[in-house]
């Protein structure tokens, strides 16, 4: 009897630790697959985040993606210099300068400052609602390229939105106000560049021909 007691509790004792064991064994198998699921999440939300700057970048034109960073370090370093400055510490009274400008020009630099602030403002906001809109056009573009890619017409589609989208970044209007041009991203100043054809050039070339222009020029 007591032999009999004796394995029934070894047995009981063997099928608890089976028990535990498979039961750990479950848990960590779940615990692999939440790692796994997490891992091919995090995956795909930094192929989507890379992917939609990179439909961005080919949708805007490059002029106008790298005015609205600009503008936004712009925007960033107005407020920090706008930060209010720490309070004076109690008994000491800050030396002030009398500038004898400061009373003909206050009202100037007041005036200069609200109207940069309200040019930024619309700057942003309009840079903004550009953004805004070509994440829309984005998306209606992706859902139309899955359909088309339903009906295996996915390569053409995308030639085609290519040839608009190039179509569009090049300017067939005039230039709006303050709108960055390829000229004056390379060439800041408009200068002259040398060996190119200019108007005093070519009334020096007509007067004393090609092969004098250059030196009555120097």
């Amino acid at each position: 009897m007591i032999l009999r007691s004796k394995l029934r509790v070894s047995y009981a004792g063997k099928n608890q630790v089976l028990v535990i064991a498979n039961r750990m064994e479950a848990q960590l198998k779940e615990y692999r697959a939440r790692q796994r699921r997490q891992a091919l999440l995090d995956s795909a939300k930094q192929q989507y985040e890379k992917s939609k700057e990179k439909l961005i970048k080919m949708v805007l034109p490059k002029a106008m993606y790298e005015d609205t960073a600009n503008r936004g370090e712009e925007h960033e370093s107005l407020m920090e210099k706008e930060a209010p400055s720490p309070p004076p510490q109690p008994g000491i009274k800050p030396i002030q300068p009398f500038d004898m400008y400061d009373l003909s020009d206050g009202e100037n630099d007041n005036e200069i400052t609200i109207e940069t602030k309200d040019d930024n403002d619309k700057q942003i906001r309009r840079c903004r609602f550009c953004i805004s809109r070509s994440i829309v056009y984005l998306i209606i573009w992706t859902f139309t390229w899955g359909i088309f890619l339903h009906y295996q017409f996915g390569a053409v589609y995308f030639v085609i939105s290519a040839l608009i989208a190039i179509y569009l970044n090049t300017r067939t209007r005039p230039k709006r106000e303050g709108e960055v041009s390829a000229y004056s991203v390379f060439n800041k100043n408009c200068a002259s560049i040398e060996g190119s054809l200019n108007p005093e050039q070519f009334e020096r070339e007509i007067r004393y021909g090609i092969g004098h222009a250059g030196t009555h020029m120097i």
